[in-house]
């Protein structure tokens, strides 16, 4: 299953570097380090300068929770053997966000809290480069915690919110010129509704990110941190969710 799970992550890194629709897609060396360490050990050569830059007490702290991955066990069903490629992909992913909620989280629940939010989080196969798959993660995360207030992996789904919807917000800052260049009235109706997603993906980012900013885990401001100072976490863009003014 490890091996599985290192070869999926190679594709979906592979083919968001290899979109081809005008745009720069980060795949996950690009992004937040800190963040993508909790969920995988693949693609991560920048963790090493990430933690170069941190404080010490930041540093050993993540360090320390970061040791964590030593004891993970996932408590997710796989799929059958006779299961499709992309339902595989979906449930390694599913994976990653159970392992990342769980070492996050230090409450004696993590294990079976992770394992039911990475049950319940509805992931997609792939992105393509527009921002409906980010958007509807993070809106279904987002009702995830509306149900379960008292998770103890309520630091992580405010992570993941802060993730997701910045993807969602970069992913439609390069669909809006797409749009636009479709025929009318297409192209303007398509526009139009991205701008709304995004200046949405905007304001949730900024609710997340208050929250996350404010959490008495230390580690998980650290965390919140490294995603929004990122230069982007999906798509190359100077646009930034917590900065962004509506046109």
């Amino acid at each position: 299953m490890k091996a599985l799970i290192g070869v999926v992550a190679m594709v979906l890194a592979l083919d968001a570097a290899n979109f081809a629709a005008g745009a720069r897609l980060g795949p996950a060396q690009h992004g937040p380090s800190l963040f993508n360490a909790l969920g995988s050990d693949d693609f991560n050569d920048k963790l090493p300068e990430a933690l170069a830059a941190l404080p010490a007490s930041q540093r050993q702290a993540f360090e320390a929770r970061l040791a964590r991955t030593k004891s993970f066990h996932s408590l997710l069903q796989a799929p059958p053997a006779t299961a499709e490629f992309p339902q595989e992909i979906v449930f390694s992913a599913k994976v990653r966000v159970e392992r990342a909620a769980f070492v996050l989280t230090t409450s004696g629940n993590a294990a079976r809290d992770a394992a039911e939010l990475a049950g319940n989080v509805r992931l997609s196969y792939e992105w393509e480069g527009y921002p409906d798959g980010p958007m509807a993660e993070a809106q279904s995360a987002q009702r995830y915690l509306a149900g379960h207030p008292n998770t103890s992996v309520k630091d992580y789904i405010q992570l993941f919110l802060m993730h997701r919807y910045r993807c969602a917000f970069e992913a439609a800052e390069r669909t809006i010129p797409e749009a636009l260049g479709r025929p009318e009235p297409n192209g303007l109706a398509w526009a139009e509704q991205t701008r709304r997603v995004q200046r949405d993906a905007a304001v949730a980012y900024r609710a997340a990110w208050e929250r996350a900013r404010n959490s008495r885990d230390e580690v998980a401001r650290t965390i919140a941190s490294d995603i929004d100072a990122a230069s982007y976490v999906y798509v190359a863009t100077a646009a930034h969710p917590r900065t962004f003014k509506d046109k």
